[in-house]
């Protein structure tokens, strides 16, 4: 009997009080009035000896009463009805309710019903539920995901060091320059992945606070990243282009957070060429918004791995079998990128690579995601 409770103190039954009570008593006084006037008239004709008849005496004593419990039974099954129809009207949120609580206990699946029949609120409000338990849902899918690729990611080098120690423990392996060179290599790798890891939350930090943005000349930055990694292209006998259409034209970002999306982009070209291929960085101004490309030649990527090479810890077979990232860079690019209400995408075609992201020239503005 809850719902009475809830009835009754509901703003919807304080309403209908109030639009109910006016015309109640006036119905009320109506019949104590008509029934003082047919006593009054009966009074009147016992005081000059005439005898009233029965339908008068029966007027003067029945219709105020029958007036008065026609009013009370319409009020009572006026409250009745009153009652069921708010109960009607609140049990979708009730529902909507019932649905937070599972959702706060970590039921995921729970969604609202959106009744066809709900008011307009309702259906804003059991949308805006089932809106937030997708977002739920898709972020305990990755939590899932990150811990099992971490745990994944953190196994195979911990093994490794086992097995090595063990043996030089042992006696199996004596300890020599290759053992520790393998060693080395171990725990740099899971230097790597802390690394990775803590640039990861860093950009995920950045997502959840207003960044401090200034005015920045992008392509110096560029040229200066270029210069950085040129050794290494030319290590390989790689020729580094430079094609920079956009100096002298500020945008306001979040400057080191830009730079080091420049800086895994260009490392990522250089390390996944040919030796001896070609990468090329083409940046313009073009439609509202500042873009940045790296392109490189090589065996490229194939097209399934596309829609999937910005997802933690995605990596391509290639990748795996190099000796390249954990597969958390271009993650960190494209949350960096979109906390900047940018855009970022990539293309693999006609021996070409190409890696792209655009920010707005405008500060708070957003760029649709690329199709």
């Amino acid at each position: 009997m809850g719902w009475i409770k809830e009835c009754l103190t509901s703003r919807q039954t304080r309403l209908w009080l109030l639009a109910i009570t006016p015309p109640t008593l006036t119905l009320l006084l109506t019949g104590m009035i008509l029934t003082a006037v047919h006593r009054a008239h009966v009074e009147a004709l016992l005081a000059k000896g005439v005898v009233p008849s029965a339908a008068q005496l029966s007027a003067a004593f029945a219709s105020g009463y029958v007036l008065a419990a026609g009013v009370l039974l319409l009020l009572v099954l006026s409250t009745l009805s009153g009652l069921y129809a708010n109960k009607l009207a609140v049990s979708p949120y009730w529902m909507v309710a019932r649905v937070t609580r599972e959702l706060a206990v970590g039921n995921y699946a729970a969604r609202a019903e959106l009744n066809r029949q709900g008011t307009r609120p309702y259906q804003e409000l059991a949308t805006g539920i089932n809106i937030l338990a997708d977002a739920l849902e898709r972020t305990e899918r990755l939590r899932r995901e990150l811990v099992a690729n971490l745990a994944h990611e953190i196994r195979t080098p911990l093994t490794n060091l086992q097995g090595y120690l063990e043996a030089l423990r042992d006696g199996v392996i004596q300890p020599s320059e290759d053992a520790l060179t393998s060693l080395h290599e171990e725990v740099m790798r899971l230097v790597r992945l802390v690394d990775a890891l803590h640039q990861l939350s860093r950009a995920d930090a950045l997502r959840q606070q207003p960044l401090q943005f200034t005015l920045t000349d992008l392509d110096s930055t560029a040229e200066r990243l270029a210069r950085v990694n040129k050794p290494d292209a030319d290590m390989r006998g790689m020729k580094l282009f430079l094609d920079l259409g956009a100096r002298r034209m500020p945008v306001a970002v979040h400057a080191d957070s830009v730079a080091q999306v420049m800086r895994n982009l260009l490392r990522n070209a250089v390390m996944y060429s040919d030796e001896g291929g070609t990468v090329r960085v083409q940046t313009a101004i073009t439609q509202g918004a500042y873009r940045f490309v790296v392109m490189n030649t090589g065996p490229g990527i194939p097209p399934e791995d596309l829609p999937l090479i910005f997802n933690r810890f995605y990596r391509t077979d290639r990748a795996k079998q190099g000796a390249g990232g954990v597969g958390i860079g271009l993650a960190i690019c494209k949350e960096l990128v979109e906390a900047h209400g940018g855009r970022i995408g990539a293309e693999s075609k006609g021996g070409w690579t190409s890696v792209w992201f655009e920010l707005p020239a405008d500060p708070g503005t957003r760029l649709d995601a690329p199709d």
